[in-house]
């Protein structure tokens, strides 16, 4: 194949031998006409009068040797000039050799030079048309060479795709015997434990959550609302919060401002009308905000891996299936999208950064092949690793230009216990100030529970955190069915509301 390519461009070759054998006689003839021209002994300034005959040996030569010569197979035009040639060159050579040199060196030199020329143009000229005359038989060869290349190309490829597709059918029965083999060894529990980092559960149960300025919502509390199981729900809680204990625990929840269940934000202002999903948590530190997913998923000596865009967890010791495929949202990346789009426009210069966390259990945690991304090429990483990430960074800047517009943004996005942000319109349904005050004191418990409840969007943590989404739980529930004891009935729409509603919360009317 190297060898059949290497002589399939022998007419080109040629053609450019003879183009440089035609340029290298041109200079050749100029050179000796220019020795021709030269002051020569006693004639003085007659010697420019030889320019003439001069100019026109080397036009010749390039008509009859130059790069567009075309004439060389037209003998009588070959002939012709040559005659001229000849008869410039002997009176060239007569005329200057008749007046002697006034430098021995120099005549030498034109001698030498002009005694060659004929010599050289014969065998230049000789060559060239050779040359001429295995052109036409090289380019056929060129075509047959080429011809027999192309064939051997699609020979190879015609091979090369059948090996591939042979390959292809391998890997298909490779895959299909180890996704058997997986499932044969299917099994329901890890069969040992995982990794241990010290952030397991049980580890960080005695973590308390302080009272924060930066802290807003509460770990969890917005999956409360989210039409999820109740199994769900507490294990998606009990991984917000343990991600909470974690960075307390590891000195990184004052050093950041965090956003505990934040509404998927609008594309214009405020929270999404259309889209209920929310971001588990936000981080915010000097240079990045950080939109975290938290997964608190089965783990153990296990590897999470990918399969068909779907999440597969794989027993380590028994290389079995563990459960059933899950399927992977879009939500990161729709979050990532908006929050990247509404900070670009309110011209904050810090960077979103949206990644996946698994959470570890009391069983440990596993390992996160390299290939587990979601939707939108969102990473996924394990707690420990993610803690480490946010070690990195610098502290949130309060004072900062940026941190107001993200404060400000954030805040009104952190979900309540009915499992969406507030909104306009909405919000004063809740709002303590329009209730109608109780005439039965209120316990202890719930006088506790009645201070920690704040406005939406405040901050809230610890023990105050829980009472507040206790408390606020209770008062949501109020508006809902509300017993014929404690009932009102609104005279302007019949709608029945709880007595201890100063208006009716349907219409408006007090």
């Amino acid at each position: 194949m190297t060898s059949t390519a290497s002589t399939a461009h022998r007419a080109q070759t040629l053609t450019m031998a003879r183009g440089r054998i035609g340029l290298g006689l041109v200079l050749y003839t100029a050179l000796v006409a220019l020795l021709w021209v030269m002051p020569k002994g006693e004639w003085g300034p007659l010697w420019l009068l030889f320019a003439i005959p001069a100019v026109a040996f080397v036009l010749l030569v390039q008509k009859m040797a130059g790069g567009r010569a075309t004439h060389e197979s037209r003998m009588g035009i070959v002939i012709g000039f040559g005659v001229l040639l000849a008869v410039l060159w002997i009176a060239g050579s007569g005329f200057v050799g008749a007046g002697g040199s006034s430098n021995g060196a120099l005549g030498m030199i034109w001698a030498v030079l002009s005694f060659l020329w004929p010599l050289v143009m014969i065998a230049g000229l000789l060559t060239r048309f050779i040359l001429r005359k295995l052109v036409p038989g090289a380019v056929q060869k060129d075509a047959v060479e080429r011809s027999k290349q192309q064939a051997e190309a699609r020979r190879q490829q015609a091979e090369a795709a059948q090996q591939a597709s042979i390959a292809q059918a391998r890997q298909r029965e490779i895959e299909y015997e180890r996704r058997m083999q997986r499932e044969v060894n299917s099994q329901a529990e890890p069969t040992a434990a995982g990794r241990f980092t010290g952030f397991e559960p049980a580890a960080l149960a005695a973590v308390e959550i302080p009272e924060l300025p930066f802290l807003f919502g509460h770990p969890g509390a917005g999956l409360s609302g989210s039409g999820f199981k109740a199994d769900k729900i507490a294990k998606g809680q009990a991984g917000e919060l343990n991600f909470a204990r974690a960075l307390q625990h590891s000195g990184l929840l004052d050093r950041f401002a965090t956003f505990w269940s934040v509404h998927m934000p609008d594309e214009e202002v405020g929270a999404s009308a259309t889209y209920s999903s929310d971001i588990d948590c936000v981080v915010v530190t000097g240079t990045t905000i950080h939109l975290l997913d938290m997964k608190n998923f089965t783990q153990g000596d296990v590897t999470w891996t990918m399969e068909d865009d779907e999440l597969r967890l794989l027993d380590n010791p028994t290389g079995g299936y563990i459960g059933k495929a899950r399927s992977m949202s879009r939500n990161m990346a729709l979050a990532a999208d908006r929050v990247r789009t509404k900070f670009r426009a309110l011209g904050v210069q810090h960077q979103v950064r949206a990644s996946v966390v698994f959470m570890p259990t009391d069983n440990g945690i596993g390992t996160i092949d390299p290939s587990v991304r979601w939707p939108g090429g969102i990473p996924a990483e394990s707690l420990d690793s993610a803690l480490e990430a946010l070690r990195a960074e610098p502290a949130f800047a309060p004072d900062h230009p940026d941190s107001e517009h993200i404060v400000r943004v954030f805040r009104w996005l952190v979900k309540d216990e009915s499992g969406a942000a507030p909104r306009p319109g909405e919000a004063w349904k809740r709002a303590p100030g329009m209730r109608r005050p109780s005439a039965v004191p209120p316990s202890p418990a719930a006088a506790g529970t009645s201070a920690a409840v704040g406005s939406a969007g405040e901050p809230a943590a610890g023990a105050s955190a829980a009472a507040a989404t206790s408390g606020a739980a209770a008062g949501v529930a109020s508006a809902g069915p509300v017993p014929a004891g404690g009932a009102r009935t609104c005279q302007e729409c019949g709608a029945v509301f709880g007595a201890e509603w100063t208006f009716c919360w349907e219409c408006g009317r007090a």
